[in-house]
C-alpha cells in the first residue's frame, strides 16, 4: 500500500517509472488518433503480470483481445494514458495537467488534530 519511492525500491519491489515514462510518451498526443491500438508485446506483457507468463493459451487469448478492444481509438489511447500515469503517480495530479482543458478549483485541506 505505500507509495513508491527509494525506499520501497531497496526493499525489492517493482519500479514502475522507466516502463510507464516510455509508455506515457508513445501515448502523448495533441492530435486524435483514430487508429490507435495496443501492441501485442503490451498486451501479453499485462497478462504475465496477471496471470503469469504460464496462462492458459485461451484465457490470454480472451484478455488480449479484451483489453485490446476496450483501449483502442483516440478515448482508448487517452484512458491506457491516464491509466499508466496513475500507476506511475500513484493518483498524484501532475502527470495528468496536459489533459486539463477546462478551469479547475483545486482545495487541498491539510487538518491538525489537536489533544
Amino acid at each position: 500500500m505505500d507509495t513508491e519511492s527509494e525506499r520501497t525500491q531497496r526493499l525489492g519491489c517493482w519500479t514502475v517509472a522507466p516502463i510507464a515514462e516510455s509508455l506515457i510518451s508513445g501515448w502523448t498526443s495533441a492530435s486524435p488518433t483514430p487508429d490507435f491500438v495496443l501492441d501485442d508485446g503490451y498486451l501479453n506483457m499485462l497478462v504475465d503480470l496477471g496471470l503469469g507468463k504460464d496462462c492458459d493459451p485461451a484465457i490470454r487469448d480472451f484478455w488480449v483481445n479484451e483489453t485490446r478492444e476496450r483501449y483502442r481509438g483516440d478515448e482508448g489511447r487517452r484512458r491506457a494514458r491516464m491509466a499508466c500515469i496513475n500507476l506511475r503517480d500513484r493518483d498524484g495530479l501532475h502527470g495528468r495537467l496536459w489533459d486539463v482543458t477546462c478551469p479547475v478549483l483545486w482545495l487541498h485541506v491539510s487538518c491538525t488534530l489537536a489533544s
